[in-house]
């Protein structure tokens, strides 16, 4: 009976922690769809032509250490791209396509832009509008701010900021978005520990390694520095026998350097490692998105029936 209890309360207590999460998603998302809304509004008065449907968003900028850190600005554009998915008004510019653009222009279209280079980049890639905003940290809150730049005439036709609380924010953050991992966070740690900088990385096996090494480097300085501590005190004896002593002391303190050299470099090595690792997942995390809304799925007539196709963009 006692166990079943137990069962039982941890069971209601999974349950409390999932309501809550899938509460604070649903207020983000709710608070999202709005924004979505309007900028449908807005947008649908100005389309005339199918060929005009073309809208870009931009990865919403991060002002603040938390933002930043959580890559909020990414959450949000990713989820209002979703939301905006669902909307036949318009066709949203693949981000690949809005990327290299961006590359061959030398430009980082991040945050709120102004809207001459609204135009120019419009233009480029055929669209009618374009959106840019920003995560802004304000006490406990972020505010999510929007704006809507028409490519044709510069006019901006939408302004829009909301107010979400940072905890939901985060909340869903840590559940859809890989958390960055900075390189002289990871290099800090690892210089006060070995092996702490390769853990903050994800990479517990080139952690326990680097730990695993220095502490046979450091247990094998140790013991020759005892044995010839030893060696030493008996070659201070001063008799016949204890002259052969003071090479063999000689030796093992040799070994003791060797093994303190082994230490420093396994030391130096897991502080780079731990550096070039973590700069090398930051890079790939910025072109990476996890958000449902790069699954799309197509219909194809076959003579046999329907043929479904799910396609992933990246």
């Amino acid at each position: 009976m006692v166990t079943i209890k137990r069962l039982f309360i941890i069971c209601v207590i999974l349950n409390f922690f999932a309501d809550s999460l899938y509460a604070q998603e649903s207020e983000v998302t709710q608070k999202i769809i709005i924004l979505a809304g309007k900028i449908n509004t807005s947008f649908s008065s100005r389309v005339t032509s199918e060929a005009q449907k073309r809208i870009a968003l931009t990865n919403f900028s991060n002002i603040g250490t938390v933002s930043e850190k959580k890559n909020i600005g990414t959450l949000v554009s990713e989820v209002l791209a979703g939301e905006l998915m669902k909307y036949e008004t318009f066709t949203l510019v693949e981000r690949m396509q809005l990327k290299k653009v961006l590359d061959e222009q030398t430009l980082a279209l991040s945050g709120l832009i102004d809207s001459e280079t609204s135009v120019m980049i419009g233009n480029l890639l055929g669209a009618r509008a374009i959106i840019s905003g920003s995560v802004i940290e304000a006490g406990n809150f972020f505010i999510v701010n929007a704006r809507m730049v028409d490519v044709e005439t510069g006019e901006v036709i939408l302004t829009e900021s909301i107010e979400i609380p940072q905890a939901d924010l985060i909340a869903l953050s840590n559940k859809l978005i890989v958390t960055k991992k900075y390189a002289l966070d990871a290099a800090y740690r690892s210089l006060i520990l070995p092996g702490w900088g390769q853990f903050y990385n994800d990479t517990p096996k080139r952690g326990t390694f680097y730990i695993g090494a220095s502490a046979i480097s450091i247990g094998t300085a140790v013991i020759f520095k005892i044995a010839g501590d030893r060696d030493y005190e008996k070659y201070q004896k001063n008799t016949p026998e204890s002259v052969k002593y003071f090479d063999t002391a000689a030796d093992k303190y040799q070994y003791r350097d060797y093994a303190l050299y082994a230490m420093a470099g396994c030391w130096a090595m897991n502080i780079f490692d731990a550096y070039i690792t973590a700069k090398r997942q930051l890079k790939q995390n910025s072109n990476q998105t996890t958000d449902i809304s790069k699954l799309r799925i197509s219909a194809t007539p076959l003579a046999s029936g329907l043929q479904l196709n799910l396609i992933r963009s990246f």
